[in-house]
């Protein structure tokens, strides 16, 4: 019977299929507070699961186990980036964001993340109607303390949540979801009751405004307030701000003319010459920007890099940056200008993202000959070129020199009172002990005093 039952579903999902092939790609993310999911297949960045594969391999073994239940929470659209614009993913400390319960729940699970599943709405809707035992419909923890549920029985909760789709503040809807997902969890809690649950959407939808054609920066237009790339799932980069410093040198080094140019952190960018393999990435970024100390230029910025992927190590190398002044003229400031690392390399372990607070490139092989120069400096940068799983920077590796401030404020006393204890030592060796004494049975020492 339950053989039938899958295979009827299988059938209905592949006429889904076939009826929406370009259906959406939603993220699914899967909890169980009893059941362990290392059976389940993983997935990667940059992989997708057609719905067959989705109810074969996910839901299939859910389903198989008497008593067993399945709760499935849906919202009108999920997209990953949603994740990476609430979930405040790019801080390591971070609580979840918007996604705060969610988070919870996944760290304190087990838990599987599939990042592009093809309409899983469709799945979970065929599972509903030829599920073996009792569906229930619920939008509320109150609707399920209500529930009549048998512990040797196998039920389907689903729980549509509110939409987000048509909310001004999308964040703050996501973030009252998450809060009624924390609180229908702690309703099945209270009453235990085994279960494995889902949470994904019924379309991947983004905002027109928001969505952009190829590879793109995952910021908010609106209110934008860093610079993310994603170059085809494969390689990251991230900065909370980039400026570039132009310096037109003077006689007087004080009197330097210096123009800064940040990049804006909505709109006009281009890293459609970015490129991959498995051994080198090279990544470029440019955009159209203004000065903030003389508004009525703008200037065409361009940094590119390669990174290369040797036997123990990933490398950045040849740094270059062109500055145009395309108000005048297009009057090229510095062309191909090649950067370097002044007191760092950018360098490390292969399965290791770069991580950098405050990093400056310098010009290589300046001369005090030199004319106009530029500086590159990045605010909060990370950059990843290969190993990018489950739509995330790995762990950073920092671009802390040998040694840093706090180590020098460990070493120097450390040494002082090495040298205190060192010289204590010396002295108390020095010290000897009387080696001519009196002799008793001798005539006693006498020394005749005047008065």
């Amino acid at each position: 019977m339950a053989n039938m039952m899958m295979s009827t579903i299988q059938i209905v999902v592949a006429f889904t299929s076939l009826a929406v092939i370009t259906a959406d790609k939603v993220p699914v993310l899967m909890w169980s507070q009893s059941r362990p999911l290392s059976d389940l297949p993983q997935t990667y960045a940059g992989n997708s699961i057609d719905g067959k594969t989705f109810l074969d391999k996910y839901i299939s073994p859910l389903t198989s186990k008497q008593g067993h239940n399945v709760v499935a929470f849906v919202q009108d659209k999920l997209h990953m980036e949603d994740f990476s614009k609430y979930a405040d993913v790019y801080n390591p400390f971070s609580d979840g964001g918007a996604f705060k319960n969610i988070k919870t729940l996944m760290d304190d699970h087990f838990s599987v993340n599939l990042p592009a599943v093809h309409s899983p709405k469709a799945v979970i809707d065929g599972l509903m109607k030829e599920f073996k035992g009792r569906v229930h419909s619920v939008s509320s923890p109150e609707h399920v303390s209500g529930l009549k549920m048998e512990k040797d029985k196998s039920y389907l909760i689903m729980v549509l949540l509110p939409a987000t789709g048509q909310e001004k503040n999308e964040e703050r809807a996501i973030s009252k979801n998450d809060e009624k997902v924390g609180e229908i969890v702690k309703a099945l809690n209270k009453r235990s009751i085994e279960y494995t649950a889902l949470f994904t959407g019924e379309r991947a939808e983004r905002d027109t405004k928001a969505t952009f054609k190829g590879r793109h920066l995952l910021e908010n237009p609106d209110n934008a307030t860093s610079i993310f790339v994603n170059v085809s799932g494969v390689m990251y980069f991230y900065s909370r701000s980039i400026k570039v410093v132009v310096v037109q040198p003077m006689a007087d080094k004080a009197n330097d003319i210096r123009t800064v140019i940040e990049f804006p952190k909505e709109g006009n960018y281009s890293h459609g010459m970015s490129s991959w393999s498995n051994n080198t990435a090279m990544f470029q970024l440019e955009a159209n920007a203004t000065s903030n100390t003389t508004t009525e230029f703008t200037f065409y910025v361009m940094f590119k890099f390669t990174a290369e992927k040797r036997v123990d190590r990933w490398v950045a190398v040849n740094f270059t940056l062109s500055v145009t002044n395309t108000t005048i003229n297009k009057e090229v400031i510095v062309d191909e200008q090649y950067m370097s690392l002044k007191d760092t390399e950018m360098a490390m372990p292969p399965i290791f993202s770069y991580h950098c607070s405050d990093l400056t490139l310098y010009p290589k092989n300046m001369t005090k000959e030199s004319k106009e120069y530029a500086l590159l400096k990045f605010d909060g940068m990370q950059f990843q070129p290969f190993g990018v799983r489950n739509d995330q920077f790995s762990e950073a590796w920092d671009c802390v020199g040998f040694f840093t401030i706090p180590i020098w404020m460990g070493l120097v006393p450390v040494g002082i009172f090495t040298v205190i204890l060192f010289v204590g030592m010396y002295m108390i060796s020095q010290l000897s002990t009387m080696d001519r004494f009196d002799d008793p049975k001798g005539k006693t020492i006498t020394v005749n005093v005047n008065e």
